[in-house]
């Protein structure tokens, strides 16, 4: 006890003069972030938003769609010709379709969603799938509005409301696996 009695007085202040300053930076760094904008996903941040519900025998069965992945491949049809399609997932598949050896195999995800083939005009083919029902069709002009269409990303809104199924859903896909022609 007396070894600590005899500690200079200028050492004996420190402790407060650190306070004083931990006060003074802390006060603007709390102001600043209440201030501070909500943090906004990164373009191409995989993301979806929205419901896909579709009709069974008896009532209806529906999955929220919370990831969008972009690939690209040769076309089911015509081998020559490269598609875009946008996979809509509930689970996180991104490890799946990068895995896989072609686009059928990226387009058929184990998870219940709905892929929409990207063409040249606003009107899209479209499959869903929500266990146990699987539903295609074409959609309708402006039922896909695209807010960013670059061969690396796509974002944007797809809607439907035809028979047997219905979506809503915005998403920001980014380009998950181009498979070669």
């Amino acid at each position: 006890l007396s070894s600590a009695r005899q500690i200079p007085h200028a050492l004996q202040q420190e402790p407060a003069m650190i306070r004083h300053s931990r006060f003074t930076i802390a006060g603007p760094m709390t102001f600043m972030l209440v201030l501070a904008p909500a943090p906004v996903p990164a373009a191409g941040s995989d993301s979806a938003k929205g419901t896909l519900t579709v009709e069974k025998e008896k009532g209806t069965a529906s999955v929220e769609l919370a990831h969008a992945y972009l690939v690209s491949g040769p076309d089911t049809f015509d081998p020559k010709r490269v598609t875009r399609r946008v996979v809509f997932t509930k689970t996180d598949e991104r490890e799946a379709i990068e895995a896989c050896n072609d686009v059928s195999c990226a387009t058929l995800s184990s998870s219940d969603g709905m892929t929409v083939e990207l063409g040249d005009d606003s009107a899209a083919n479209w499959w869903a799938h929500v266990h146990p029902m699987q539903y295609s069709g074409m959609s309708q002009e402006g039922d896909l509005k695209l807010s960013a269409d670059t061969a690396e990303h796509v974002a944007g809104r797809f809607k439907i409301g035809t028979s047997g199924v219905k979506t809503s859903v915005e998403f920001d896909a980014p380009l998950v696996k181009a498979f070669p022609k």
